[in-house]
């Protein structure tokens, strides 16, 4: 008797430890997936309450569906800055063309490289190279942060600031198709998150820089 009570005892004791791990499994699940989703929805908020509706405008041109909910991570990577010094005649230069953070200590300079800009019959010409990079101006200590190269297959086509020490970068990539995407860049741990768009296009907007600046004009077209 005293051993069917026992076993009885013992098998109440594995059902409640089975259901408690069970119910501590699912209470981890259910926190991986929030924050999955969090990380998710900060990530479209940042997007939402800073992007350039020029960016999301010219694709949804192009696909009336388009929406920043519609990119997926693929892949983290780190990066080293480079750090080298500039003079005020490339600042004065290209300033135009900097995005500056909100304290305007720094600006993001993904426009400079292979991009010549000259004054002819008053107006303001402007030709490019095929690569472009992406750079971190110190204004104040007149210095310049190489952080990446991007190829001919890499199209970078706006930017902004998060917050002081986060920053985004919009493109696209342009080989036989066009797929959007969208690095997300931080100083201070010096990460990349690279997020693409679930599908892939037939066009961009090859003039997107002369919608964003209107003042420049081709030099070819002269």
């Amino acid at each position: 008797m005293n051993f069917i009570k026992f076993y009885m005892l013992l098998c109440c004791c594995n059902v409640w430890t089975i259901f408690f791990f069970q119910c501590n499994l699912v209470k981890k699940e259910s926190s991986y997936f929030k924050t999955a989703l969090d990380n998710k929805f900060s990530f479209c908020y940042d997007l939402k309450i800073n992007y350039p509706e020029l960016w999301l405008n010219q694709w949804r041109e192009i696909d009336s569906t388009f929406s920043i909910e519609h990119f997926s991570k693929q892949q983290d990577q780190k990066f080293n800055i480079q750090w080298h010094s500039i003079n005020d005649n490339i600042v004065d230069q290209y300033k135009d063309l900097f995005e500056f953070s909100i304290d305007s200590n720094l600006a993001i300079d993904i426009y400079s490289y292979g991009t010549v800009l000259e004054l002819k019959n008053n107006k303001s010409m402007v030709s490019f190279s095929g690569d472009m990079e992406v750079q971190i101006v110190n204004i104040k200590h007149k210095e310049a942060g190489f952080i990446y190269h991007a190829s001919t297959y890499e199209m970078l086509q706006d930017c902004f600031w998060i917050n002081s020490n986060e920053f985004i970068i919009l493109g696209c990539t342009q080989d036989s198709l066009m797929t959007p995407f969208i690095w997300k860049y931080n100083l201070k741990f010096q990460t990349k998150e690279i997020f693409y768009y679930r599908k892939s296009f037939k066009k961009y907007a090859v003039d997107y820089f002369f919608q964003k600046f209107p003042k420049y004009t081709k030099w070819s077209e002269h």
